[in-house]
């Protein structure tokens, strides 16, 4: 019985050692491309990598005249708010960074009057990356992936360590 019991703690403590798995909840669509882009994933774990998540424009196409850019939680609740492009999320609400997968909703009118209407996804992880495997990075975009001509290439460098969509 004490050997039983032993071997359950040992089970138990290597459980809780392991790294997080962020299933492809996050990345299952790709992300918002065009005139409007944004990233379906960030790490904002102040690395200076990929901490902040913009809204971004692409020279050359139409540019944002107005927009409301929110981040909800899986209760509907807006965490974050922005009307300027220039004002990205950092992961927190109320002074703390939670892991997850949070619902984007972007409205925008663009210069000319076309109107963009997005409701997606963003996995946002916050502990350092190499504590994170990826089930699937094939639709994950960062935000260093942008290529500044409506979309994102996933032949860029991610800038994050290798194990999270590298």
């Amino acid at each position: 019985m004490r050997n039983l019991c032993l071997l359950l703690i040992v089970i138990v403590l290597l459980a809780a050692c392991t790294k997080s798995t962020i299933k492809k909840y996050g990345c299952d669509e790709l992300p918002l491309s065009g005139s409007i882009c944004i990233p379906n994933i960030f790490t904002p774990n102040d690395d200076g990598i990929n901490d902040v998540l913009y809204v971004r424009q692409s020279p050359g196409l139409p540019q944002i005249d107005t927009m409301v850019f929110r981040i909800l939680d899986g209760t509907g609740a807006i965490l974050f708010y922005s009307s300027d492009p220039a004002v990205g999320w950092d992961g927190s609400y109320n002074g703390k960074k939670k892991s997850g997968v949070y619902t984007i909703e972007i409205e925008a009118t663009l210069v000319g009057g076309q109107i963009v209407e997005y409701s997606g996804t963003v996995t946002c992880m916050t502990k350092n990356p190499n504590e994170y495997v990826v089930d699937d990075c094939a639709n994950c975009r960062f935000d260093n992936q942008f290529n500044g001509n409506g979309g994102f290439d996933s032949g860029l460098p991610t800038g994050e360590p290798n194990g999270v969509c590298p």
